[in-house]
């Protein structure tokens, strides 16, 4: 992770509700189509999916087809229950046919066309409907109507960069000072883009109206130890990856309350913002990174306080030396 300071197991077959007639008849000419364990790539870190594997409850969209022509899923929904990738209804092999899958994760409803989706993908300002939006490397399977099949293994890769931060203080002003931290803006992101899945790279939108604001809201209270203002859960911005045409603006809205029984005549309590940069040179996304802008708020300047302060005290120095004669007894 960047740190820049602004800086299975068979699959379950799922028959209970076929027609028994039918299952017999498949058990001899057709194999049922299985997904083995899916995995992510080796990932710094991945939100909200953790390390290399899957958790319970975790989904793809499967697409696939048989000799090139003939659909045999059209956005399958696929689903990590019980510790196997489990779907309805079981499709069934063809001896001799190959077959090629295609997946995405998380699952969403009404994708007709995987090529589709990351040809034209938005990512929402609205942080709840953010996504960590993954590809899987194409597979192709054939049954020799006779040998086992092994079950469909997908790769996964992660298409987005993670942005978020951490924030302190730059001095202890907790005996005068409690520091909040409300919300943090990023402004001018683009947030629309092109995926070819077969390079990695991203192609990004031109249209000044694809450049939007992003708004982390949080309620965490600073010190002059260093902590992460975003949460795993609602606060972690994944981002389509690139490099900004320009500085982006990070606004930082805080409120500042008394503590202490301490009172000041000239600072008013409450909300105030406060305006920092991540320059062009450090405002480069890649795909499967996270990047961690660091905040060290100076409360002085930002109050406007002015400190009693000492500087080096100086000393007067000894006189020059004085040379006198002893006399001595006789």
């Amino acid at each position: 992770m960047k740190k820049l300071l602004v800086g299975f197991a068979a699959i379950a077959l799922l028959a209970g509700c076929a027609e028994s007639e039918t299952i017999q008849e498949s058990a001899s000419t057709k194999k049922a189509i299985g997904f083995d364990e899916a995995y992510i790539g080796k990932s710094t870190r991945a939100v909200p999916v953790t390390g290399t594997s899957f958790t319970e409850g975790a989904t793809m969209g499967v697409f696939a087809t048989k000799e090139t022509t003939t659909d045999v899923m059209t956005n399958q929904k696929v689903e990590l229950t019980g510790g196997s990738w489990t779907y309805s209804p079981v499709q069934l092999y063809e001896a001799n046919k190959e077959y090629k899958f295609d997946a995405y994760a998380p699952y969403a409803d009404g994708v007709t066309d995987i090529d589709a989706l990351f040809a034209d993908y938005t990512v929402s300002t609205t942080l709840a409907e953010q996504k960590d939006l993954m590809y899987a490397t194409e597979v192709t399977s054939t049954w020799d109507g006779t040998n086992p099949v092994n079950d469909i293994q997908f790769a996964f890769k992660h298409a987005l960069s993670q942005v978020k931060f951490s924030a302190c203080t730059y001095a202890d002003y907790s005996g005068y000072y409690t520091l909040t931290v409300k919300s943090i803006k990023l402004a001018g992101v683009i947030n629309k883009g092109s995926l070819n899945r077969g390079t990695d790279a991203w192609t990004l939108s031109t249209e000044p109206t694809d450049k939007v604001d992003y708004t982390i809201a949080n309620d965490i209270v600073l010190s002059t130890s260093m902590q992460t203002i975003t949460t795993a859960e609602n606060d972690v911005l994944m981002l389509i990856p690139q490099t900004a045409a320009a500085d982006l603006t990070v606004t930082i809205t805080i409120d500042v309350q008394f503590a202490n029984g301490h009172t000041d005549a000239t600072v008013t309590a409450g909300e105030k913002e406060i305006k920092a940069t991540i320059t062009t040179a450090n405002a480069t996304w890649e795909r499967n990174k996270v990047y961690n802008y660091q905040l060290n708020l100076n409360l002085d300047e930002i109050l406007n306080l002015k400190p009693i302060v000492f500087g080096a005290p100086t000393i007067e120095d000894w006189a020059a030396e004085e040379e006198k004669p002893a006399e001595q007894e006789k």
